[in-house]
């Protein structure tokens, strides 16, 4: 008798799916008009090289209204984008800065990413021999999935080419969407007080932000798939200053979560308002009383 086949998870659906319509030829270019609902491009903050010092693009993504992409953890359904580079010899890209994501709704789904336009920035280093007043092209093959009711792979050749100058560079016309992209990543953790513990079934997530803010709204995006379940409420338990949020681990896991990474998202009066990475580590059992109230902990 044949077993019966497993079935599959969204993110695994949207892999399938995605390598089916590759398989099939059927992957828009990006550039080619009524194709994709896409426009992908790469971008510099500033508006030459200098040799030895690293240079910062970022893969430009505008999206038509009602499309959306991806963030590095899709959620439930997606895959983030990313560039498959080629770059002169001695040119070596790092990896995205990734934007705080938005929470994109489509029940029973939850997925993580970003609509209207983002960019996603990453450093490129130079070599330090680099001839002055030589040009140099930064280019590669950018992929994505872009959703709306259906979802699509996306793919464009992206290319951009900068001069070589000794002079300090200035910032590019590009330069504002660097600005909106920085201010959109997650500040570091200094000045917060953060603990995790595991009752009852759910995840503990303790925090005190610095400056003893009233928070009237948080959301925990985590930053791997697979560690927790996407579409299910997180339930805020707000003090004066010191607050937690209960989050359900991912239902098809098969072993207790011991690490979790990713970031809270703060908001207040309706408007996010800080973004925190922060990182759990050997997340200990706690007693059923800790579920009770926001008892804060602190890390050890």
């Amino acid at each position: 008798m044949l077993a019966r086949p497993r079935p599959r998870t969204p993110a695994e659906l949207t892999l399938w799916l995605v390598g089916a319509a590759l398989l099939s030829g059927a992957t828009p270019a990006a550039h080619a008009l009524g194709t994709s609902h896409v426009k992908a491009s790469l971008v510099s903050e500033r508006d030459w090289i200098e040799p030895g010092k690293a240079v910062t693009v970022g893969l430009r993504l505008e999206m038509e209204d009602g499309w959306h992409t991806y963030w590095k953890n899709p959620g439930d359904a997606g895959l983030p984008p990313k560039v498959n580079w080629r770059l002169p010899e001695g040119f070596s890209a790092g990896p995205i800065f990734w934007p705080a994501p938005e929470r994109i709704a489509a029940p029973p789904l939850m997925s993580y990413g970003y609509e209207g336009e983002v960019v996603l920035p990453m450093l490129v280093e130079t070599p330090a021999d680099l001839p002055v007043g030589t040009d140099v092209r930064l280019g590669g093959r950018a992929d994505w999935v872009e959703c709306k009711e259906v979802c699509l792979p996306g793919r464009a050749e992206v290319a951009l080419t900068l001069p070589v100058r000794a002079e300090a560079a200035p910032t590019s016309a590009a330069g504002p969407l660097f600005e909106r992209a920085w201010r959109a990543q997650p500040v570091g953790p200094e000045g917060w007080a953060l603990h995790a513990a595991s009752a009852g079934g759910k995840i503990l997530l303790s925090f005190h932000p610095p400056g003893g803010l009233v928070v009237d709204d948080a959301y925990f995006f985590a930053a791997e798939p697979g560690k927790v379940e996407h579409p299910a409420a997180q339930v805020l338990h707000a003090g004066r200053t010191k607050h937690r949020l209960d989050v359900l681990p991912a239902t098809n896991r098969t072993e207790p979560l011991s690490r979790l990474a990713g970031s809270f998202a703060i908001e207040i009066l309706g408007k996010r308002l800080l973004s925190c990475p922060v990182a759990f580590a050997d997340i200990p059992r706690a007693s059923p009383a800790a579920m009770m109230a926001p008892v804060l902990v602190p890390p050890t």
